[in-house]
């Protein structure tokens, strides 16, 4: 699918995911796989990025919202065989059909949404949460897209209304230094002024606190108005910074903020769920 990946000027300023937004998660995850051997899962998520990009290149035309179900399950019984025999699809596992993937996928949609989900996700919800990404990020490019964009507030995504994995500060011409919320289901990126709470809108008691011996790119932007946190990342420290892949690069981090008393406020579809704020 070709898409014009453009800025998209609305109400706030939007950037649409990218052609290649898949290939380039896979060729970060394989870059934070080298440097953690024995991490199979981050390498079989590199994997799973590349077909996720075949996926999304193989449609002829953005789905329309009404198409948003099929297309996806198609992209999932695809991702299935494709992934068969990795950690993701172990051997023997059947494809999940009627009610049981319709009641994943809600689950994958809750969890998009910020909402907390009882139970365990078991290695097919990875697959289904894959599947659904191709299919919003393929219709969150076209350029008929800002026509639908829902507006709604700075915390959710203005196209789907899914919440943010994190917030990118770029580099280059033209935005270098501007901090673009990335949503954890669609990829589209929303401008919001940094240091500033995504969460509460409190601005003078945010800080930013990152792992020491770690990559200076990653931060956790923390909040003690609302003690949440989401994290950022900074592409003047490292240019190839991707949300979700450095998010599940850098749990640990996760973990010391939140012996800090800061609690997760970010879905990662490739995680279990959030921690309410």
């Amino acid at each position: 699918m070709q898409s014009s990946s453009q800025i998209l000027s609305g109400t706030s300023t939007l950037l649409a995911p990218r052609d290649d937004h898949f290939a380039r998660r896979a060729t970060r995850l394989e870059q934070l796989a080298a440097r953690q051997p024995d991490n199979v899962w981050l390498a079989s998520l590199a994997m799973l990025s590349r077909h996720q990009q075949t996926a999304f290149s193989a449609l002829s035309e953005p789905p329309a919202e009404s198409e948003l179900k099929a297309v996806w399950q198609g992209i999932y019984r695809n991702l299935f065989s494709t992934m068969a025999g990795s950690p993701l699809a172990p051997q023997g596992a059947q494809p999940l059909e009627g009610n049981a993937l319709d009641a994943a996928g809600e689950v994958c949609l809750q969890l998009a949404r910020g909402e907390i989900v009882a139970g365990t996700r078991g290695d097919q919800d990875y697959l289904i949460a894959a599947a659904m990404q191709v299919a919003w990020s393929a219709a969150a490019s076209s350029a008929a897209a800002i026509e639908h964009v829902h507006g709604g507030t700075h915390k959710q995504c203005p196209h789907c209304n899914a919440e943010p994995v994190g917030g990118v500060v770029l580099a280059g011409e033209g935005k270098a230094g501007l901090r673009y919320l990335e949503c954890c289901l669609c990829a589209t990126r929303w401008h919001a002024v940094r240091a500033h709470c995504t969460l509460c809108d409190e601005g003078s008691v945010v800080n930013y606190l990152g792992l020491e011996g770690g990559n200076a790119a990653v931060q956790a932007e923390c909040c003690d108005h609302c003690h949440g946190y989401v994290k950022t990342y900074f592409q003047d420290k490292d240019p190839d910074v991707d949300p979700i892949a450095d998010d599940l690069a850098s749990l640990m981090l996760d973990v010391l903020v939140g012996q800090e008393g800061y609690s997760r406020a970010s879905p990662n579809l490739f995680l279990a769920g959030v921690e309410p704020v």
